[in-house]
């Protein structure tokens, strides 16, 4: 085992650069778990609206409107002054304004009204209070002119604005995004980066002159040299899935394991290790100096991972990006865990889709070994 333990020793000598990426990716979730376990809950509560009446008409609409506005939003009640209104406004003690003028209900009747509001510039909620009175006056018309008189046309109005809705989630789409879940979606940048970078550059030790002199030299078959490399290299990307599913259970171990779709996560982080493995061998057979080696890591994983939806969401991407991608052996990871992030339980279907993407992630893995098998046999027949 004198090649293999020749490799693990170039892998220790290289492990500081393996540590810089880990750390940099680690503190980078680290962070942005924080942020998620963080409740940031900015639901809108319609209650929650501070609504001031000034009713100046004192007429059965009036009134209904008040009473509308007094269910729906919180009311605040206000003197009729303008600089007291204003004041109110400015400091908010109140976020909307509705001044009922007089005769409004004479006016409304001939479909002359004229409501006076004031509220806080670009407010959404001030937009949601416009709707809610021009919704409840419009009813309240549609039923007058139907038939019912003013004070029955607002009684009904009222008693619809009363009914709810019982609502259920019945779908199985979770859509929960949870810090494992982060953590597989920018997993495919820290492995490809550790892959292509520590694998390739010790490769390229192994085929220096000296180097590869002594070994030829050694009583050791070209069939047991290829063996201990191929061991080094599977065990090399063991350890970096392993490396990264034990950061997964440090982070949110106990959720990721309650998961039902725990194995589909496995499988698809373990599929991008071996495609990111046959990467770093397709590398290694064209690259002639370390140097450059930098500079192709970064150009591969920064690259795939801008295309294929790791940095920006595959439902951002455009369909001519998403058509690109496809060529591409990331989007097929990714694709799957945009699926396993919206589904708790998955259906046929959607199993289906999972073991596709499997199997196209090892095609390419296959198809990569297979091309740079080919190249490195003809550059050893060219060599010779």
């Amino acid at each position: 085992m004198i090649v293999f333990k020749g490799f693990m020793k170039l892998v220790k000598k290289n492990a500081g650069i393996a540590l810089m990426y880990i750390s940099i990716f680690f503190s980078i979730s680290l962070m942005v778990s924080k942020n998620l376990n963080t409740n940031t809950d900015d639901s809108f509560t319609a209650s929650e609206l501070l609504v001031t009446v000034i009713d100046r008409d004192q007429s059965p609409l009036s009134e209904a409107l008040s009473a509308h506005l007094g269910e729906t939003f919180t009311l605040v009640p206000l003197e009729d002054k303008e600089n007291v209104l204003q004041d109110a406004l400015f400091n908010r003690r109140t976020q909307y304004i509705i001044q009922i003028p007089e005769n409004f209900q004479d006016d409304f009747q001939t479909g002359s009204q004229e409501l006076i509001t004031n509220k806080i510039p670009d407010s959404t909620n001030g937009m949601y209070a416009d709707q809610t009175v021009d919704a409840f006056l419009n009813d309240v018309r549609s039923l007058n002119l139907a038939g019912y008189s003013l004070e029955e046309a607002c009684q009904e109005t009222k008693k619809a604005a009363s009914v709810t809705a019982d609502i259920s989630l019945i779908s199985e789409d979770t859509s929960v995004f949870s810090t494992y879940s982060f953590i597989f979606v920018y997993m495919p940048y820290i492995i490809l980066c550790l892959c292509c970078y520590i694998p390739p550059i010790v490769l390229l030790a192994f085929r220096k002159k000296d180097l590869r002199t002594r070994i030829l030299s050694a009583p050791i078959s070209s069939r047991s040299q290829s063996l201990q490399l191929f061991l080094g290299f599977a065990l090399l990307g063991l350890g970096f899935w392993v490396l990264n599913l034990l950061f997964v259970l440090a982070m949110d171990g106990k959720a990721f394991l309650q998961s039902p779709n725990v194995s589909y996560y496995l499988g698809n982080s373990l599929c991008l290790t071996l495609v990111s493995l046959a990467i770093a061998f397709l590398i290694s057979t064209f690259l002639k100096r370390d140097d450059a080696l930098s500079a192709i890591t970064n150009v591969i994983s920064l690259g795939m991972c801008f295309l294929c939806g790791v940095f920006v969401p595959l439902t951002l991407l455009g369909d001519s990006v998403k058509k690109f991608a496809q060529f591409l052996p990331l989007y097929w990871y990714e694709n799957n865990v945009s699926l396993l992030n919206k589904v708790a339980i998955t259906t046929k279907s959607q199993t289906l889709q999972l073991y596709q993407g499997f199997g196209i992630q090892l095609l390419f893995c296959v198809a990569l070994v297979s091309i740079a098998l080919m190249v490195n046999k003809r550059m050893n027949v060219i060599e010779k």
